[in-house]
Formats: structure tokens, sequence, C-alpha cells
């Protein structure tokens, strides 16, 4: 059965009734009903004030497209003036091409009140060379086989340095995360559309990398539309790492519910660690 994934919200179209739409401590989750983006009834996703680390370095990567359109993503800090996402976040559909970089604003730490701890315009972005062809040779841009998910990521360069601290890029090939080896816990941490201005954590689910294939991944975190480039963390005691980041989730019609997620997806940090290392180490 031949698979392929669309990302403009990302839906990955199955030869069965099935999408995928692009789509944090532990607490008891609430009720809700059967939504997009959650793999149950409960919802474990915690809106939380993004005051401590590595909270306060992941933020809202904010896009005018033109026209009045806007949109956005979520980005996590990684230098301290480079900012993580998904790179499908960049392209612009109303005109069949990426955004320039002065239409990127990324606020770190954004709250509900309006708040944030550090912002700036970008300066350039670093899409990935591969996702940047696979666009270009698509009859759509939004459709794409599942086995390129591993290729959607990108690095938005600001033009002024955020005076927090990065969270630190660690691959981890072919894990079951957490485990005995790279113990504590995953966690993900996004604004979604259904919390535009609120950190919404869920702590305590799990990821594994290399799946469906070598350097992706696939998670069991809650993860909505605007949640698309936020990062899977690696928590262990007083440190935190990004392993990965959440691009994709794979849903499908019930009868009487709305729709359920079957799997969610994203990119292994193995995909993009030794290019944030160079990006970072060029640009300070």
């Amino acid at each position: 059965m031949v698979q392929s994934v669309r990302f403009a919200g990302v839906w990955i179209a199955l030869a069965m009734i099935a999408v995928v739409v692009i789509a944090v401590g532990v607490q008891s989750p609430e009720a809700a009903p059967l939504s997009q983006g959650l793999f149950s009834t409960r919802d474990y996703r915690v809106p939380s004030l993004p005051a401590v680390w590595p909270w306060s370095s992941i933020g809202r990567v904010n896009v005018t497209r033109g026209t009045g359109a806007r949109s956005h993503c979520t980005g996590t800090l990684v230098g301290p003036r480079h900012v993580l996402t998904a790179a499908h976040c960049l392209f612009n559909p109303l005109q069949n091409s990426w955004i320039n970089p002065t239409q990127v604003h990324f606020a770190a730490g954004q709250s509900g009140d309006g708040r944030f701890g550090g912002s700036s315009v970008a300066v350039a972005l670093k899409i990935n060379p591969v996702f940047y062809r696979e666009i270009g040779a698509r009859a759509r841009w939004d459709n794409a086989p599942l086995n390129t998910v591993q290729h959607d990521w990108a690095i938005v360069v600001l033009a002024n340095s955020i005076n927090l601290k990065p969270v630190p890029v660690r691959g981890i090939h072919d894990a079951d995360l957490p485990n005995a080896t790279e113990p504590g816990e995953i966690a993900r941490a996004g604004y979604p559309m259904d919390r535009p201005f609120a950190l919404s954590i869920h702590r305590v689910c799990s990821a594994q990398t290399d799946l469906p294939q070598r350097d992706a991944l696939v998670h069991q975190c809650n993860f909505k539309q605007g949640d698309s480039g936020s990062p899977i963390l690696l928590l262990n005691e007083k440190e935190a790492n990004v392993v990965g980041i959440a691009t994709a989730s794979l849903t499908a019609f019930a009868p009487g519910t709305n729709r359920r997620t079957l799997e969610a997806y994203g990119v292994s940090a193995t995909a993009f660690a030794n290019m944030v290392a160079a990006t970072v180490g060029r640009v300070q």
C-alpha cells in the first residue's frame, strides 16, 4: 500500500480513509471528546507557563504569508540566533514558493498574557536541501511519500541574539526512548491551534527513533496543528536534549466519532544534529 504525507496540514493520505495532520510536570489528564491529535479521549497536554528552562527556550514561529494570511508553528532555540522547526512551516502555498526570512518572527517563551522571554525577526532560513528539492519536484507541494518525513526540518537564523539558554540537540539512533541506557522521560511541548498562546506540554510519553525509516521517528505524544516543529525532548534530572521534532500525525475516521490519531511522526535529531552544530558554530 502506497503511503504519502501531505505537509500543509500535514495530511497523510492512505489507500484507506486516513489523513495526516501537521500538526508538558506530570498531571492527571482531564477527560475530553475524541479529538484530532489525541491518542485517546484523555488530553494529556498541560497548559504551562514557560518560566523555566527548557520551556522558556521553546516559542512560536510566526509567519506572515501576505494578503493578511498568517500562520504559526513551534520552534526551539538551539543557538543564540538559531531556531529549529519544521521546513514545511516556511513554505507559502499561496505563492507556491518559500517565504522571505523577513516574514518570520520568533517569540520564545510566549505566554497567554502576551509576555515572552525574547523575540526577533529572521534574516536567513536554512532549509534542509533534500526537502527543498523534493518540494520543487512535486506536482503538488503538499504531497510526499511517507518515507521522506525525515527530511522536514529547517533552521531559522534570527537577526538578533536571544538571551536564553539554548536546548542542546542530541541524535540517538535506533532507540525506544526512554530506556535503561537513555533514562529519563520523553516530553513534547508546543503551541497548538486550540491553545495558540499557551505552551502545552505532554510529559511521560515515548518516542522511537529510526522508524519508520532511518532519521525519522514515531512518537506517542499528543500533537495538534500548530505543534509542527515542536521539540521531542529527553528529560533527565536537570538535563534536557532535543532528540527530534514532531511534524505529522496519521489519523483515521471512526464511525460516530471524530478523527482518531493512529501514529505521530517526526524527524530524529540524527537528521539535523550536524547541521545545527555547523550553523550555530558559523553564526554567533
